[in-house]
């Protein structure tokens, strides 16, 4: 099921491939201090507003209004959204708690740096490692990627979960490193409850909610 889902999505993943190796490459040959303050100098009023909203998208009061829409749609895909986020939100709880590594306004606190920060953003300071946005946005649009299976849209959905990925860094909420951590997770478990959902549906197929509530006397 693997291969299959790796051969129907190629555009997905090669793109996310290609771009996660360079940016992997280009944390490891720079310093934090340096990733954030090239990020950091593209800070402007467009810019805000515009990551401000894509940061939304890693929000979980968004993936619930999905998984509220799918009821209508197909039962089954809401019931794996909603179990991969449970999963996913507690694993990464785990792990933020684990690593306890501290955000980029923490970590900076010593050094003299004019850091630019965004109006009416509340910029935190613990458990940076890793995104939680991030791995939320990534097991969101991955999870629609391998639902719809369209190499139209796929990059589409990749554009959007690197957007929200990218916000959190712009934002000053993350390091580039915590962003990687988080896409990894997000791709994982969505691929982990797109199988389990693909053979529990052999067994037990599901019927949209709509059905139920609008079916004809």
């Amino acid at each position: 099921m693997i291969r299959k889902i790796l051969q129907t999505n190629i555009t997905y993943w090669s793109a996310y491939l290609i771009l996660f190796s360079f940016v992997l490459i280009w944390t490891i040959t720079h310093t934090k201090f340096e990733q954030m303050a090239c990020v950091n100098h593209a800070v402007c009023h467009l810019g805000n507003a515009f990551f401000q909203m894509s940061s939304s998208l890693g929000e979980p009061l968004f993936f619930l209004s999905i998984i509220i829409a799918y009821l209508f749609i197909d039962y089954s895909k809401s019931l794996t959204l909603l179990l991969s986020l449970i999963t996913s939100a507690l694993v990464v709880r785990i792990l933020k708690l684990a690593f306890d590594t501290s955000r980029p306004k923490l970590y900076f606190k010593d050094v003299e740096y004019l850091w630019r920060f965004v109006p009416n953003e509340n910029v935190n300071i613990y458990n940076s490692f890793p995104s939680g946005h991030t791995t939320t946005s990534f097991l969101l649009f991955t999870s629609l990627a391998l639902f719809n299976n369209n190499k139209k849209y796929s990059l589409v959905y990749l554009f959007f979960a690197i957007m929200t990925g990218f916000s959190r860094v712009y934002l000053f909420q993350h390091f580039p490193e915590d962003i990687l951590a988080g896409s990894v997770l997000g791709i994982f478990f969505a691929i982990l409850f797109y199988c389990f959902r693909q053979k529990t549906l052999i067994q037990n197929p599901v019927t949209p909610l709509k059905s139920y509530l609008f079916k004809k006397a």
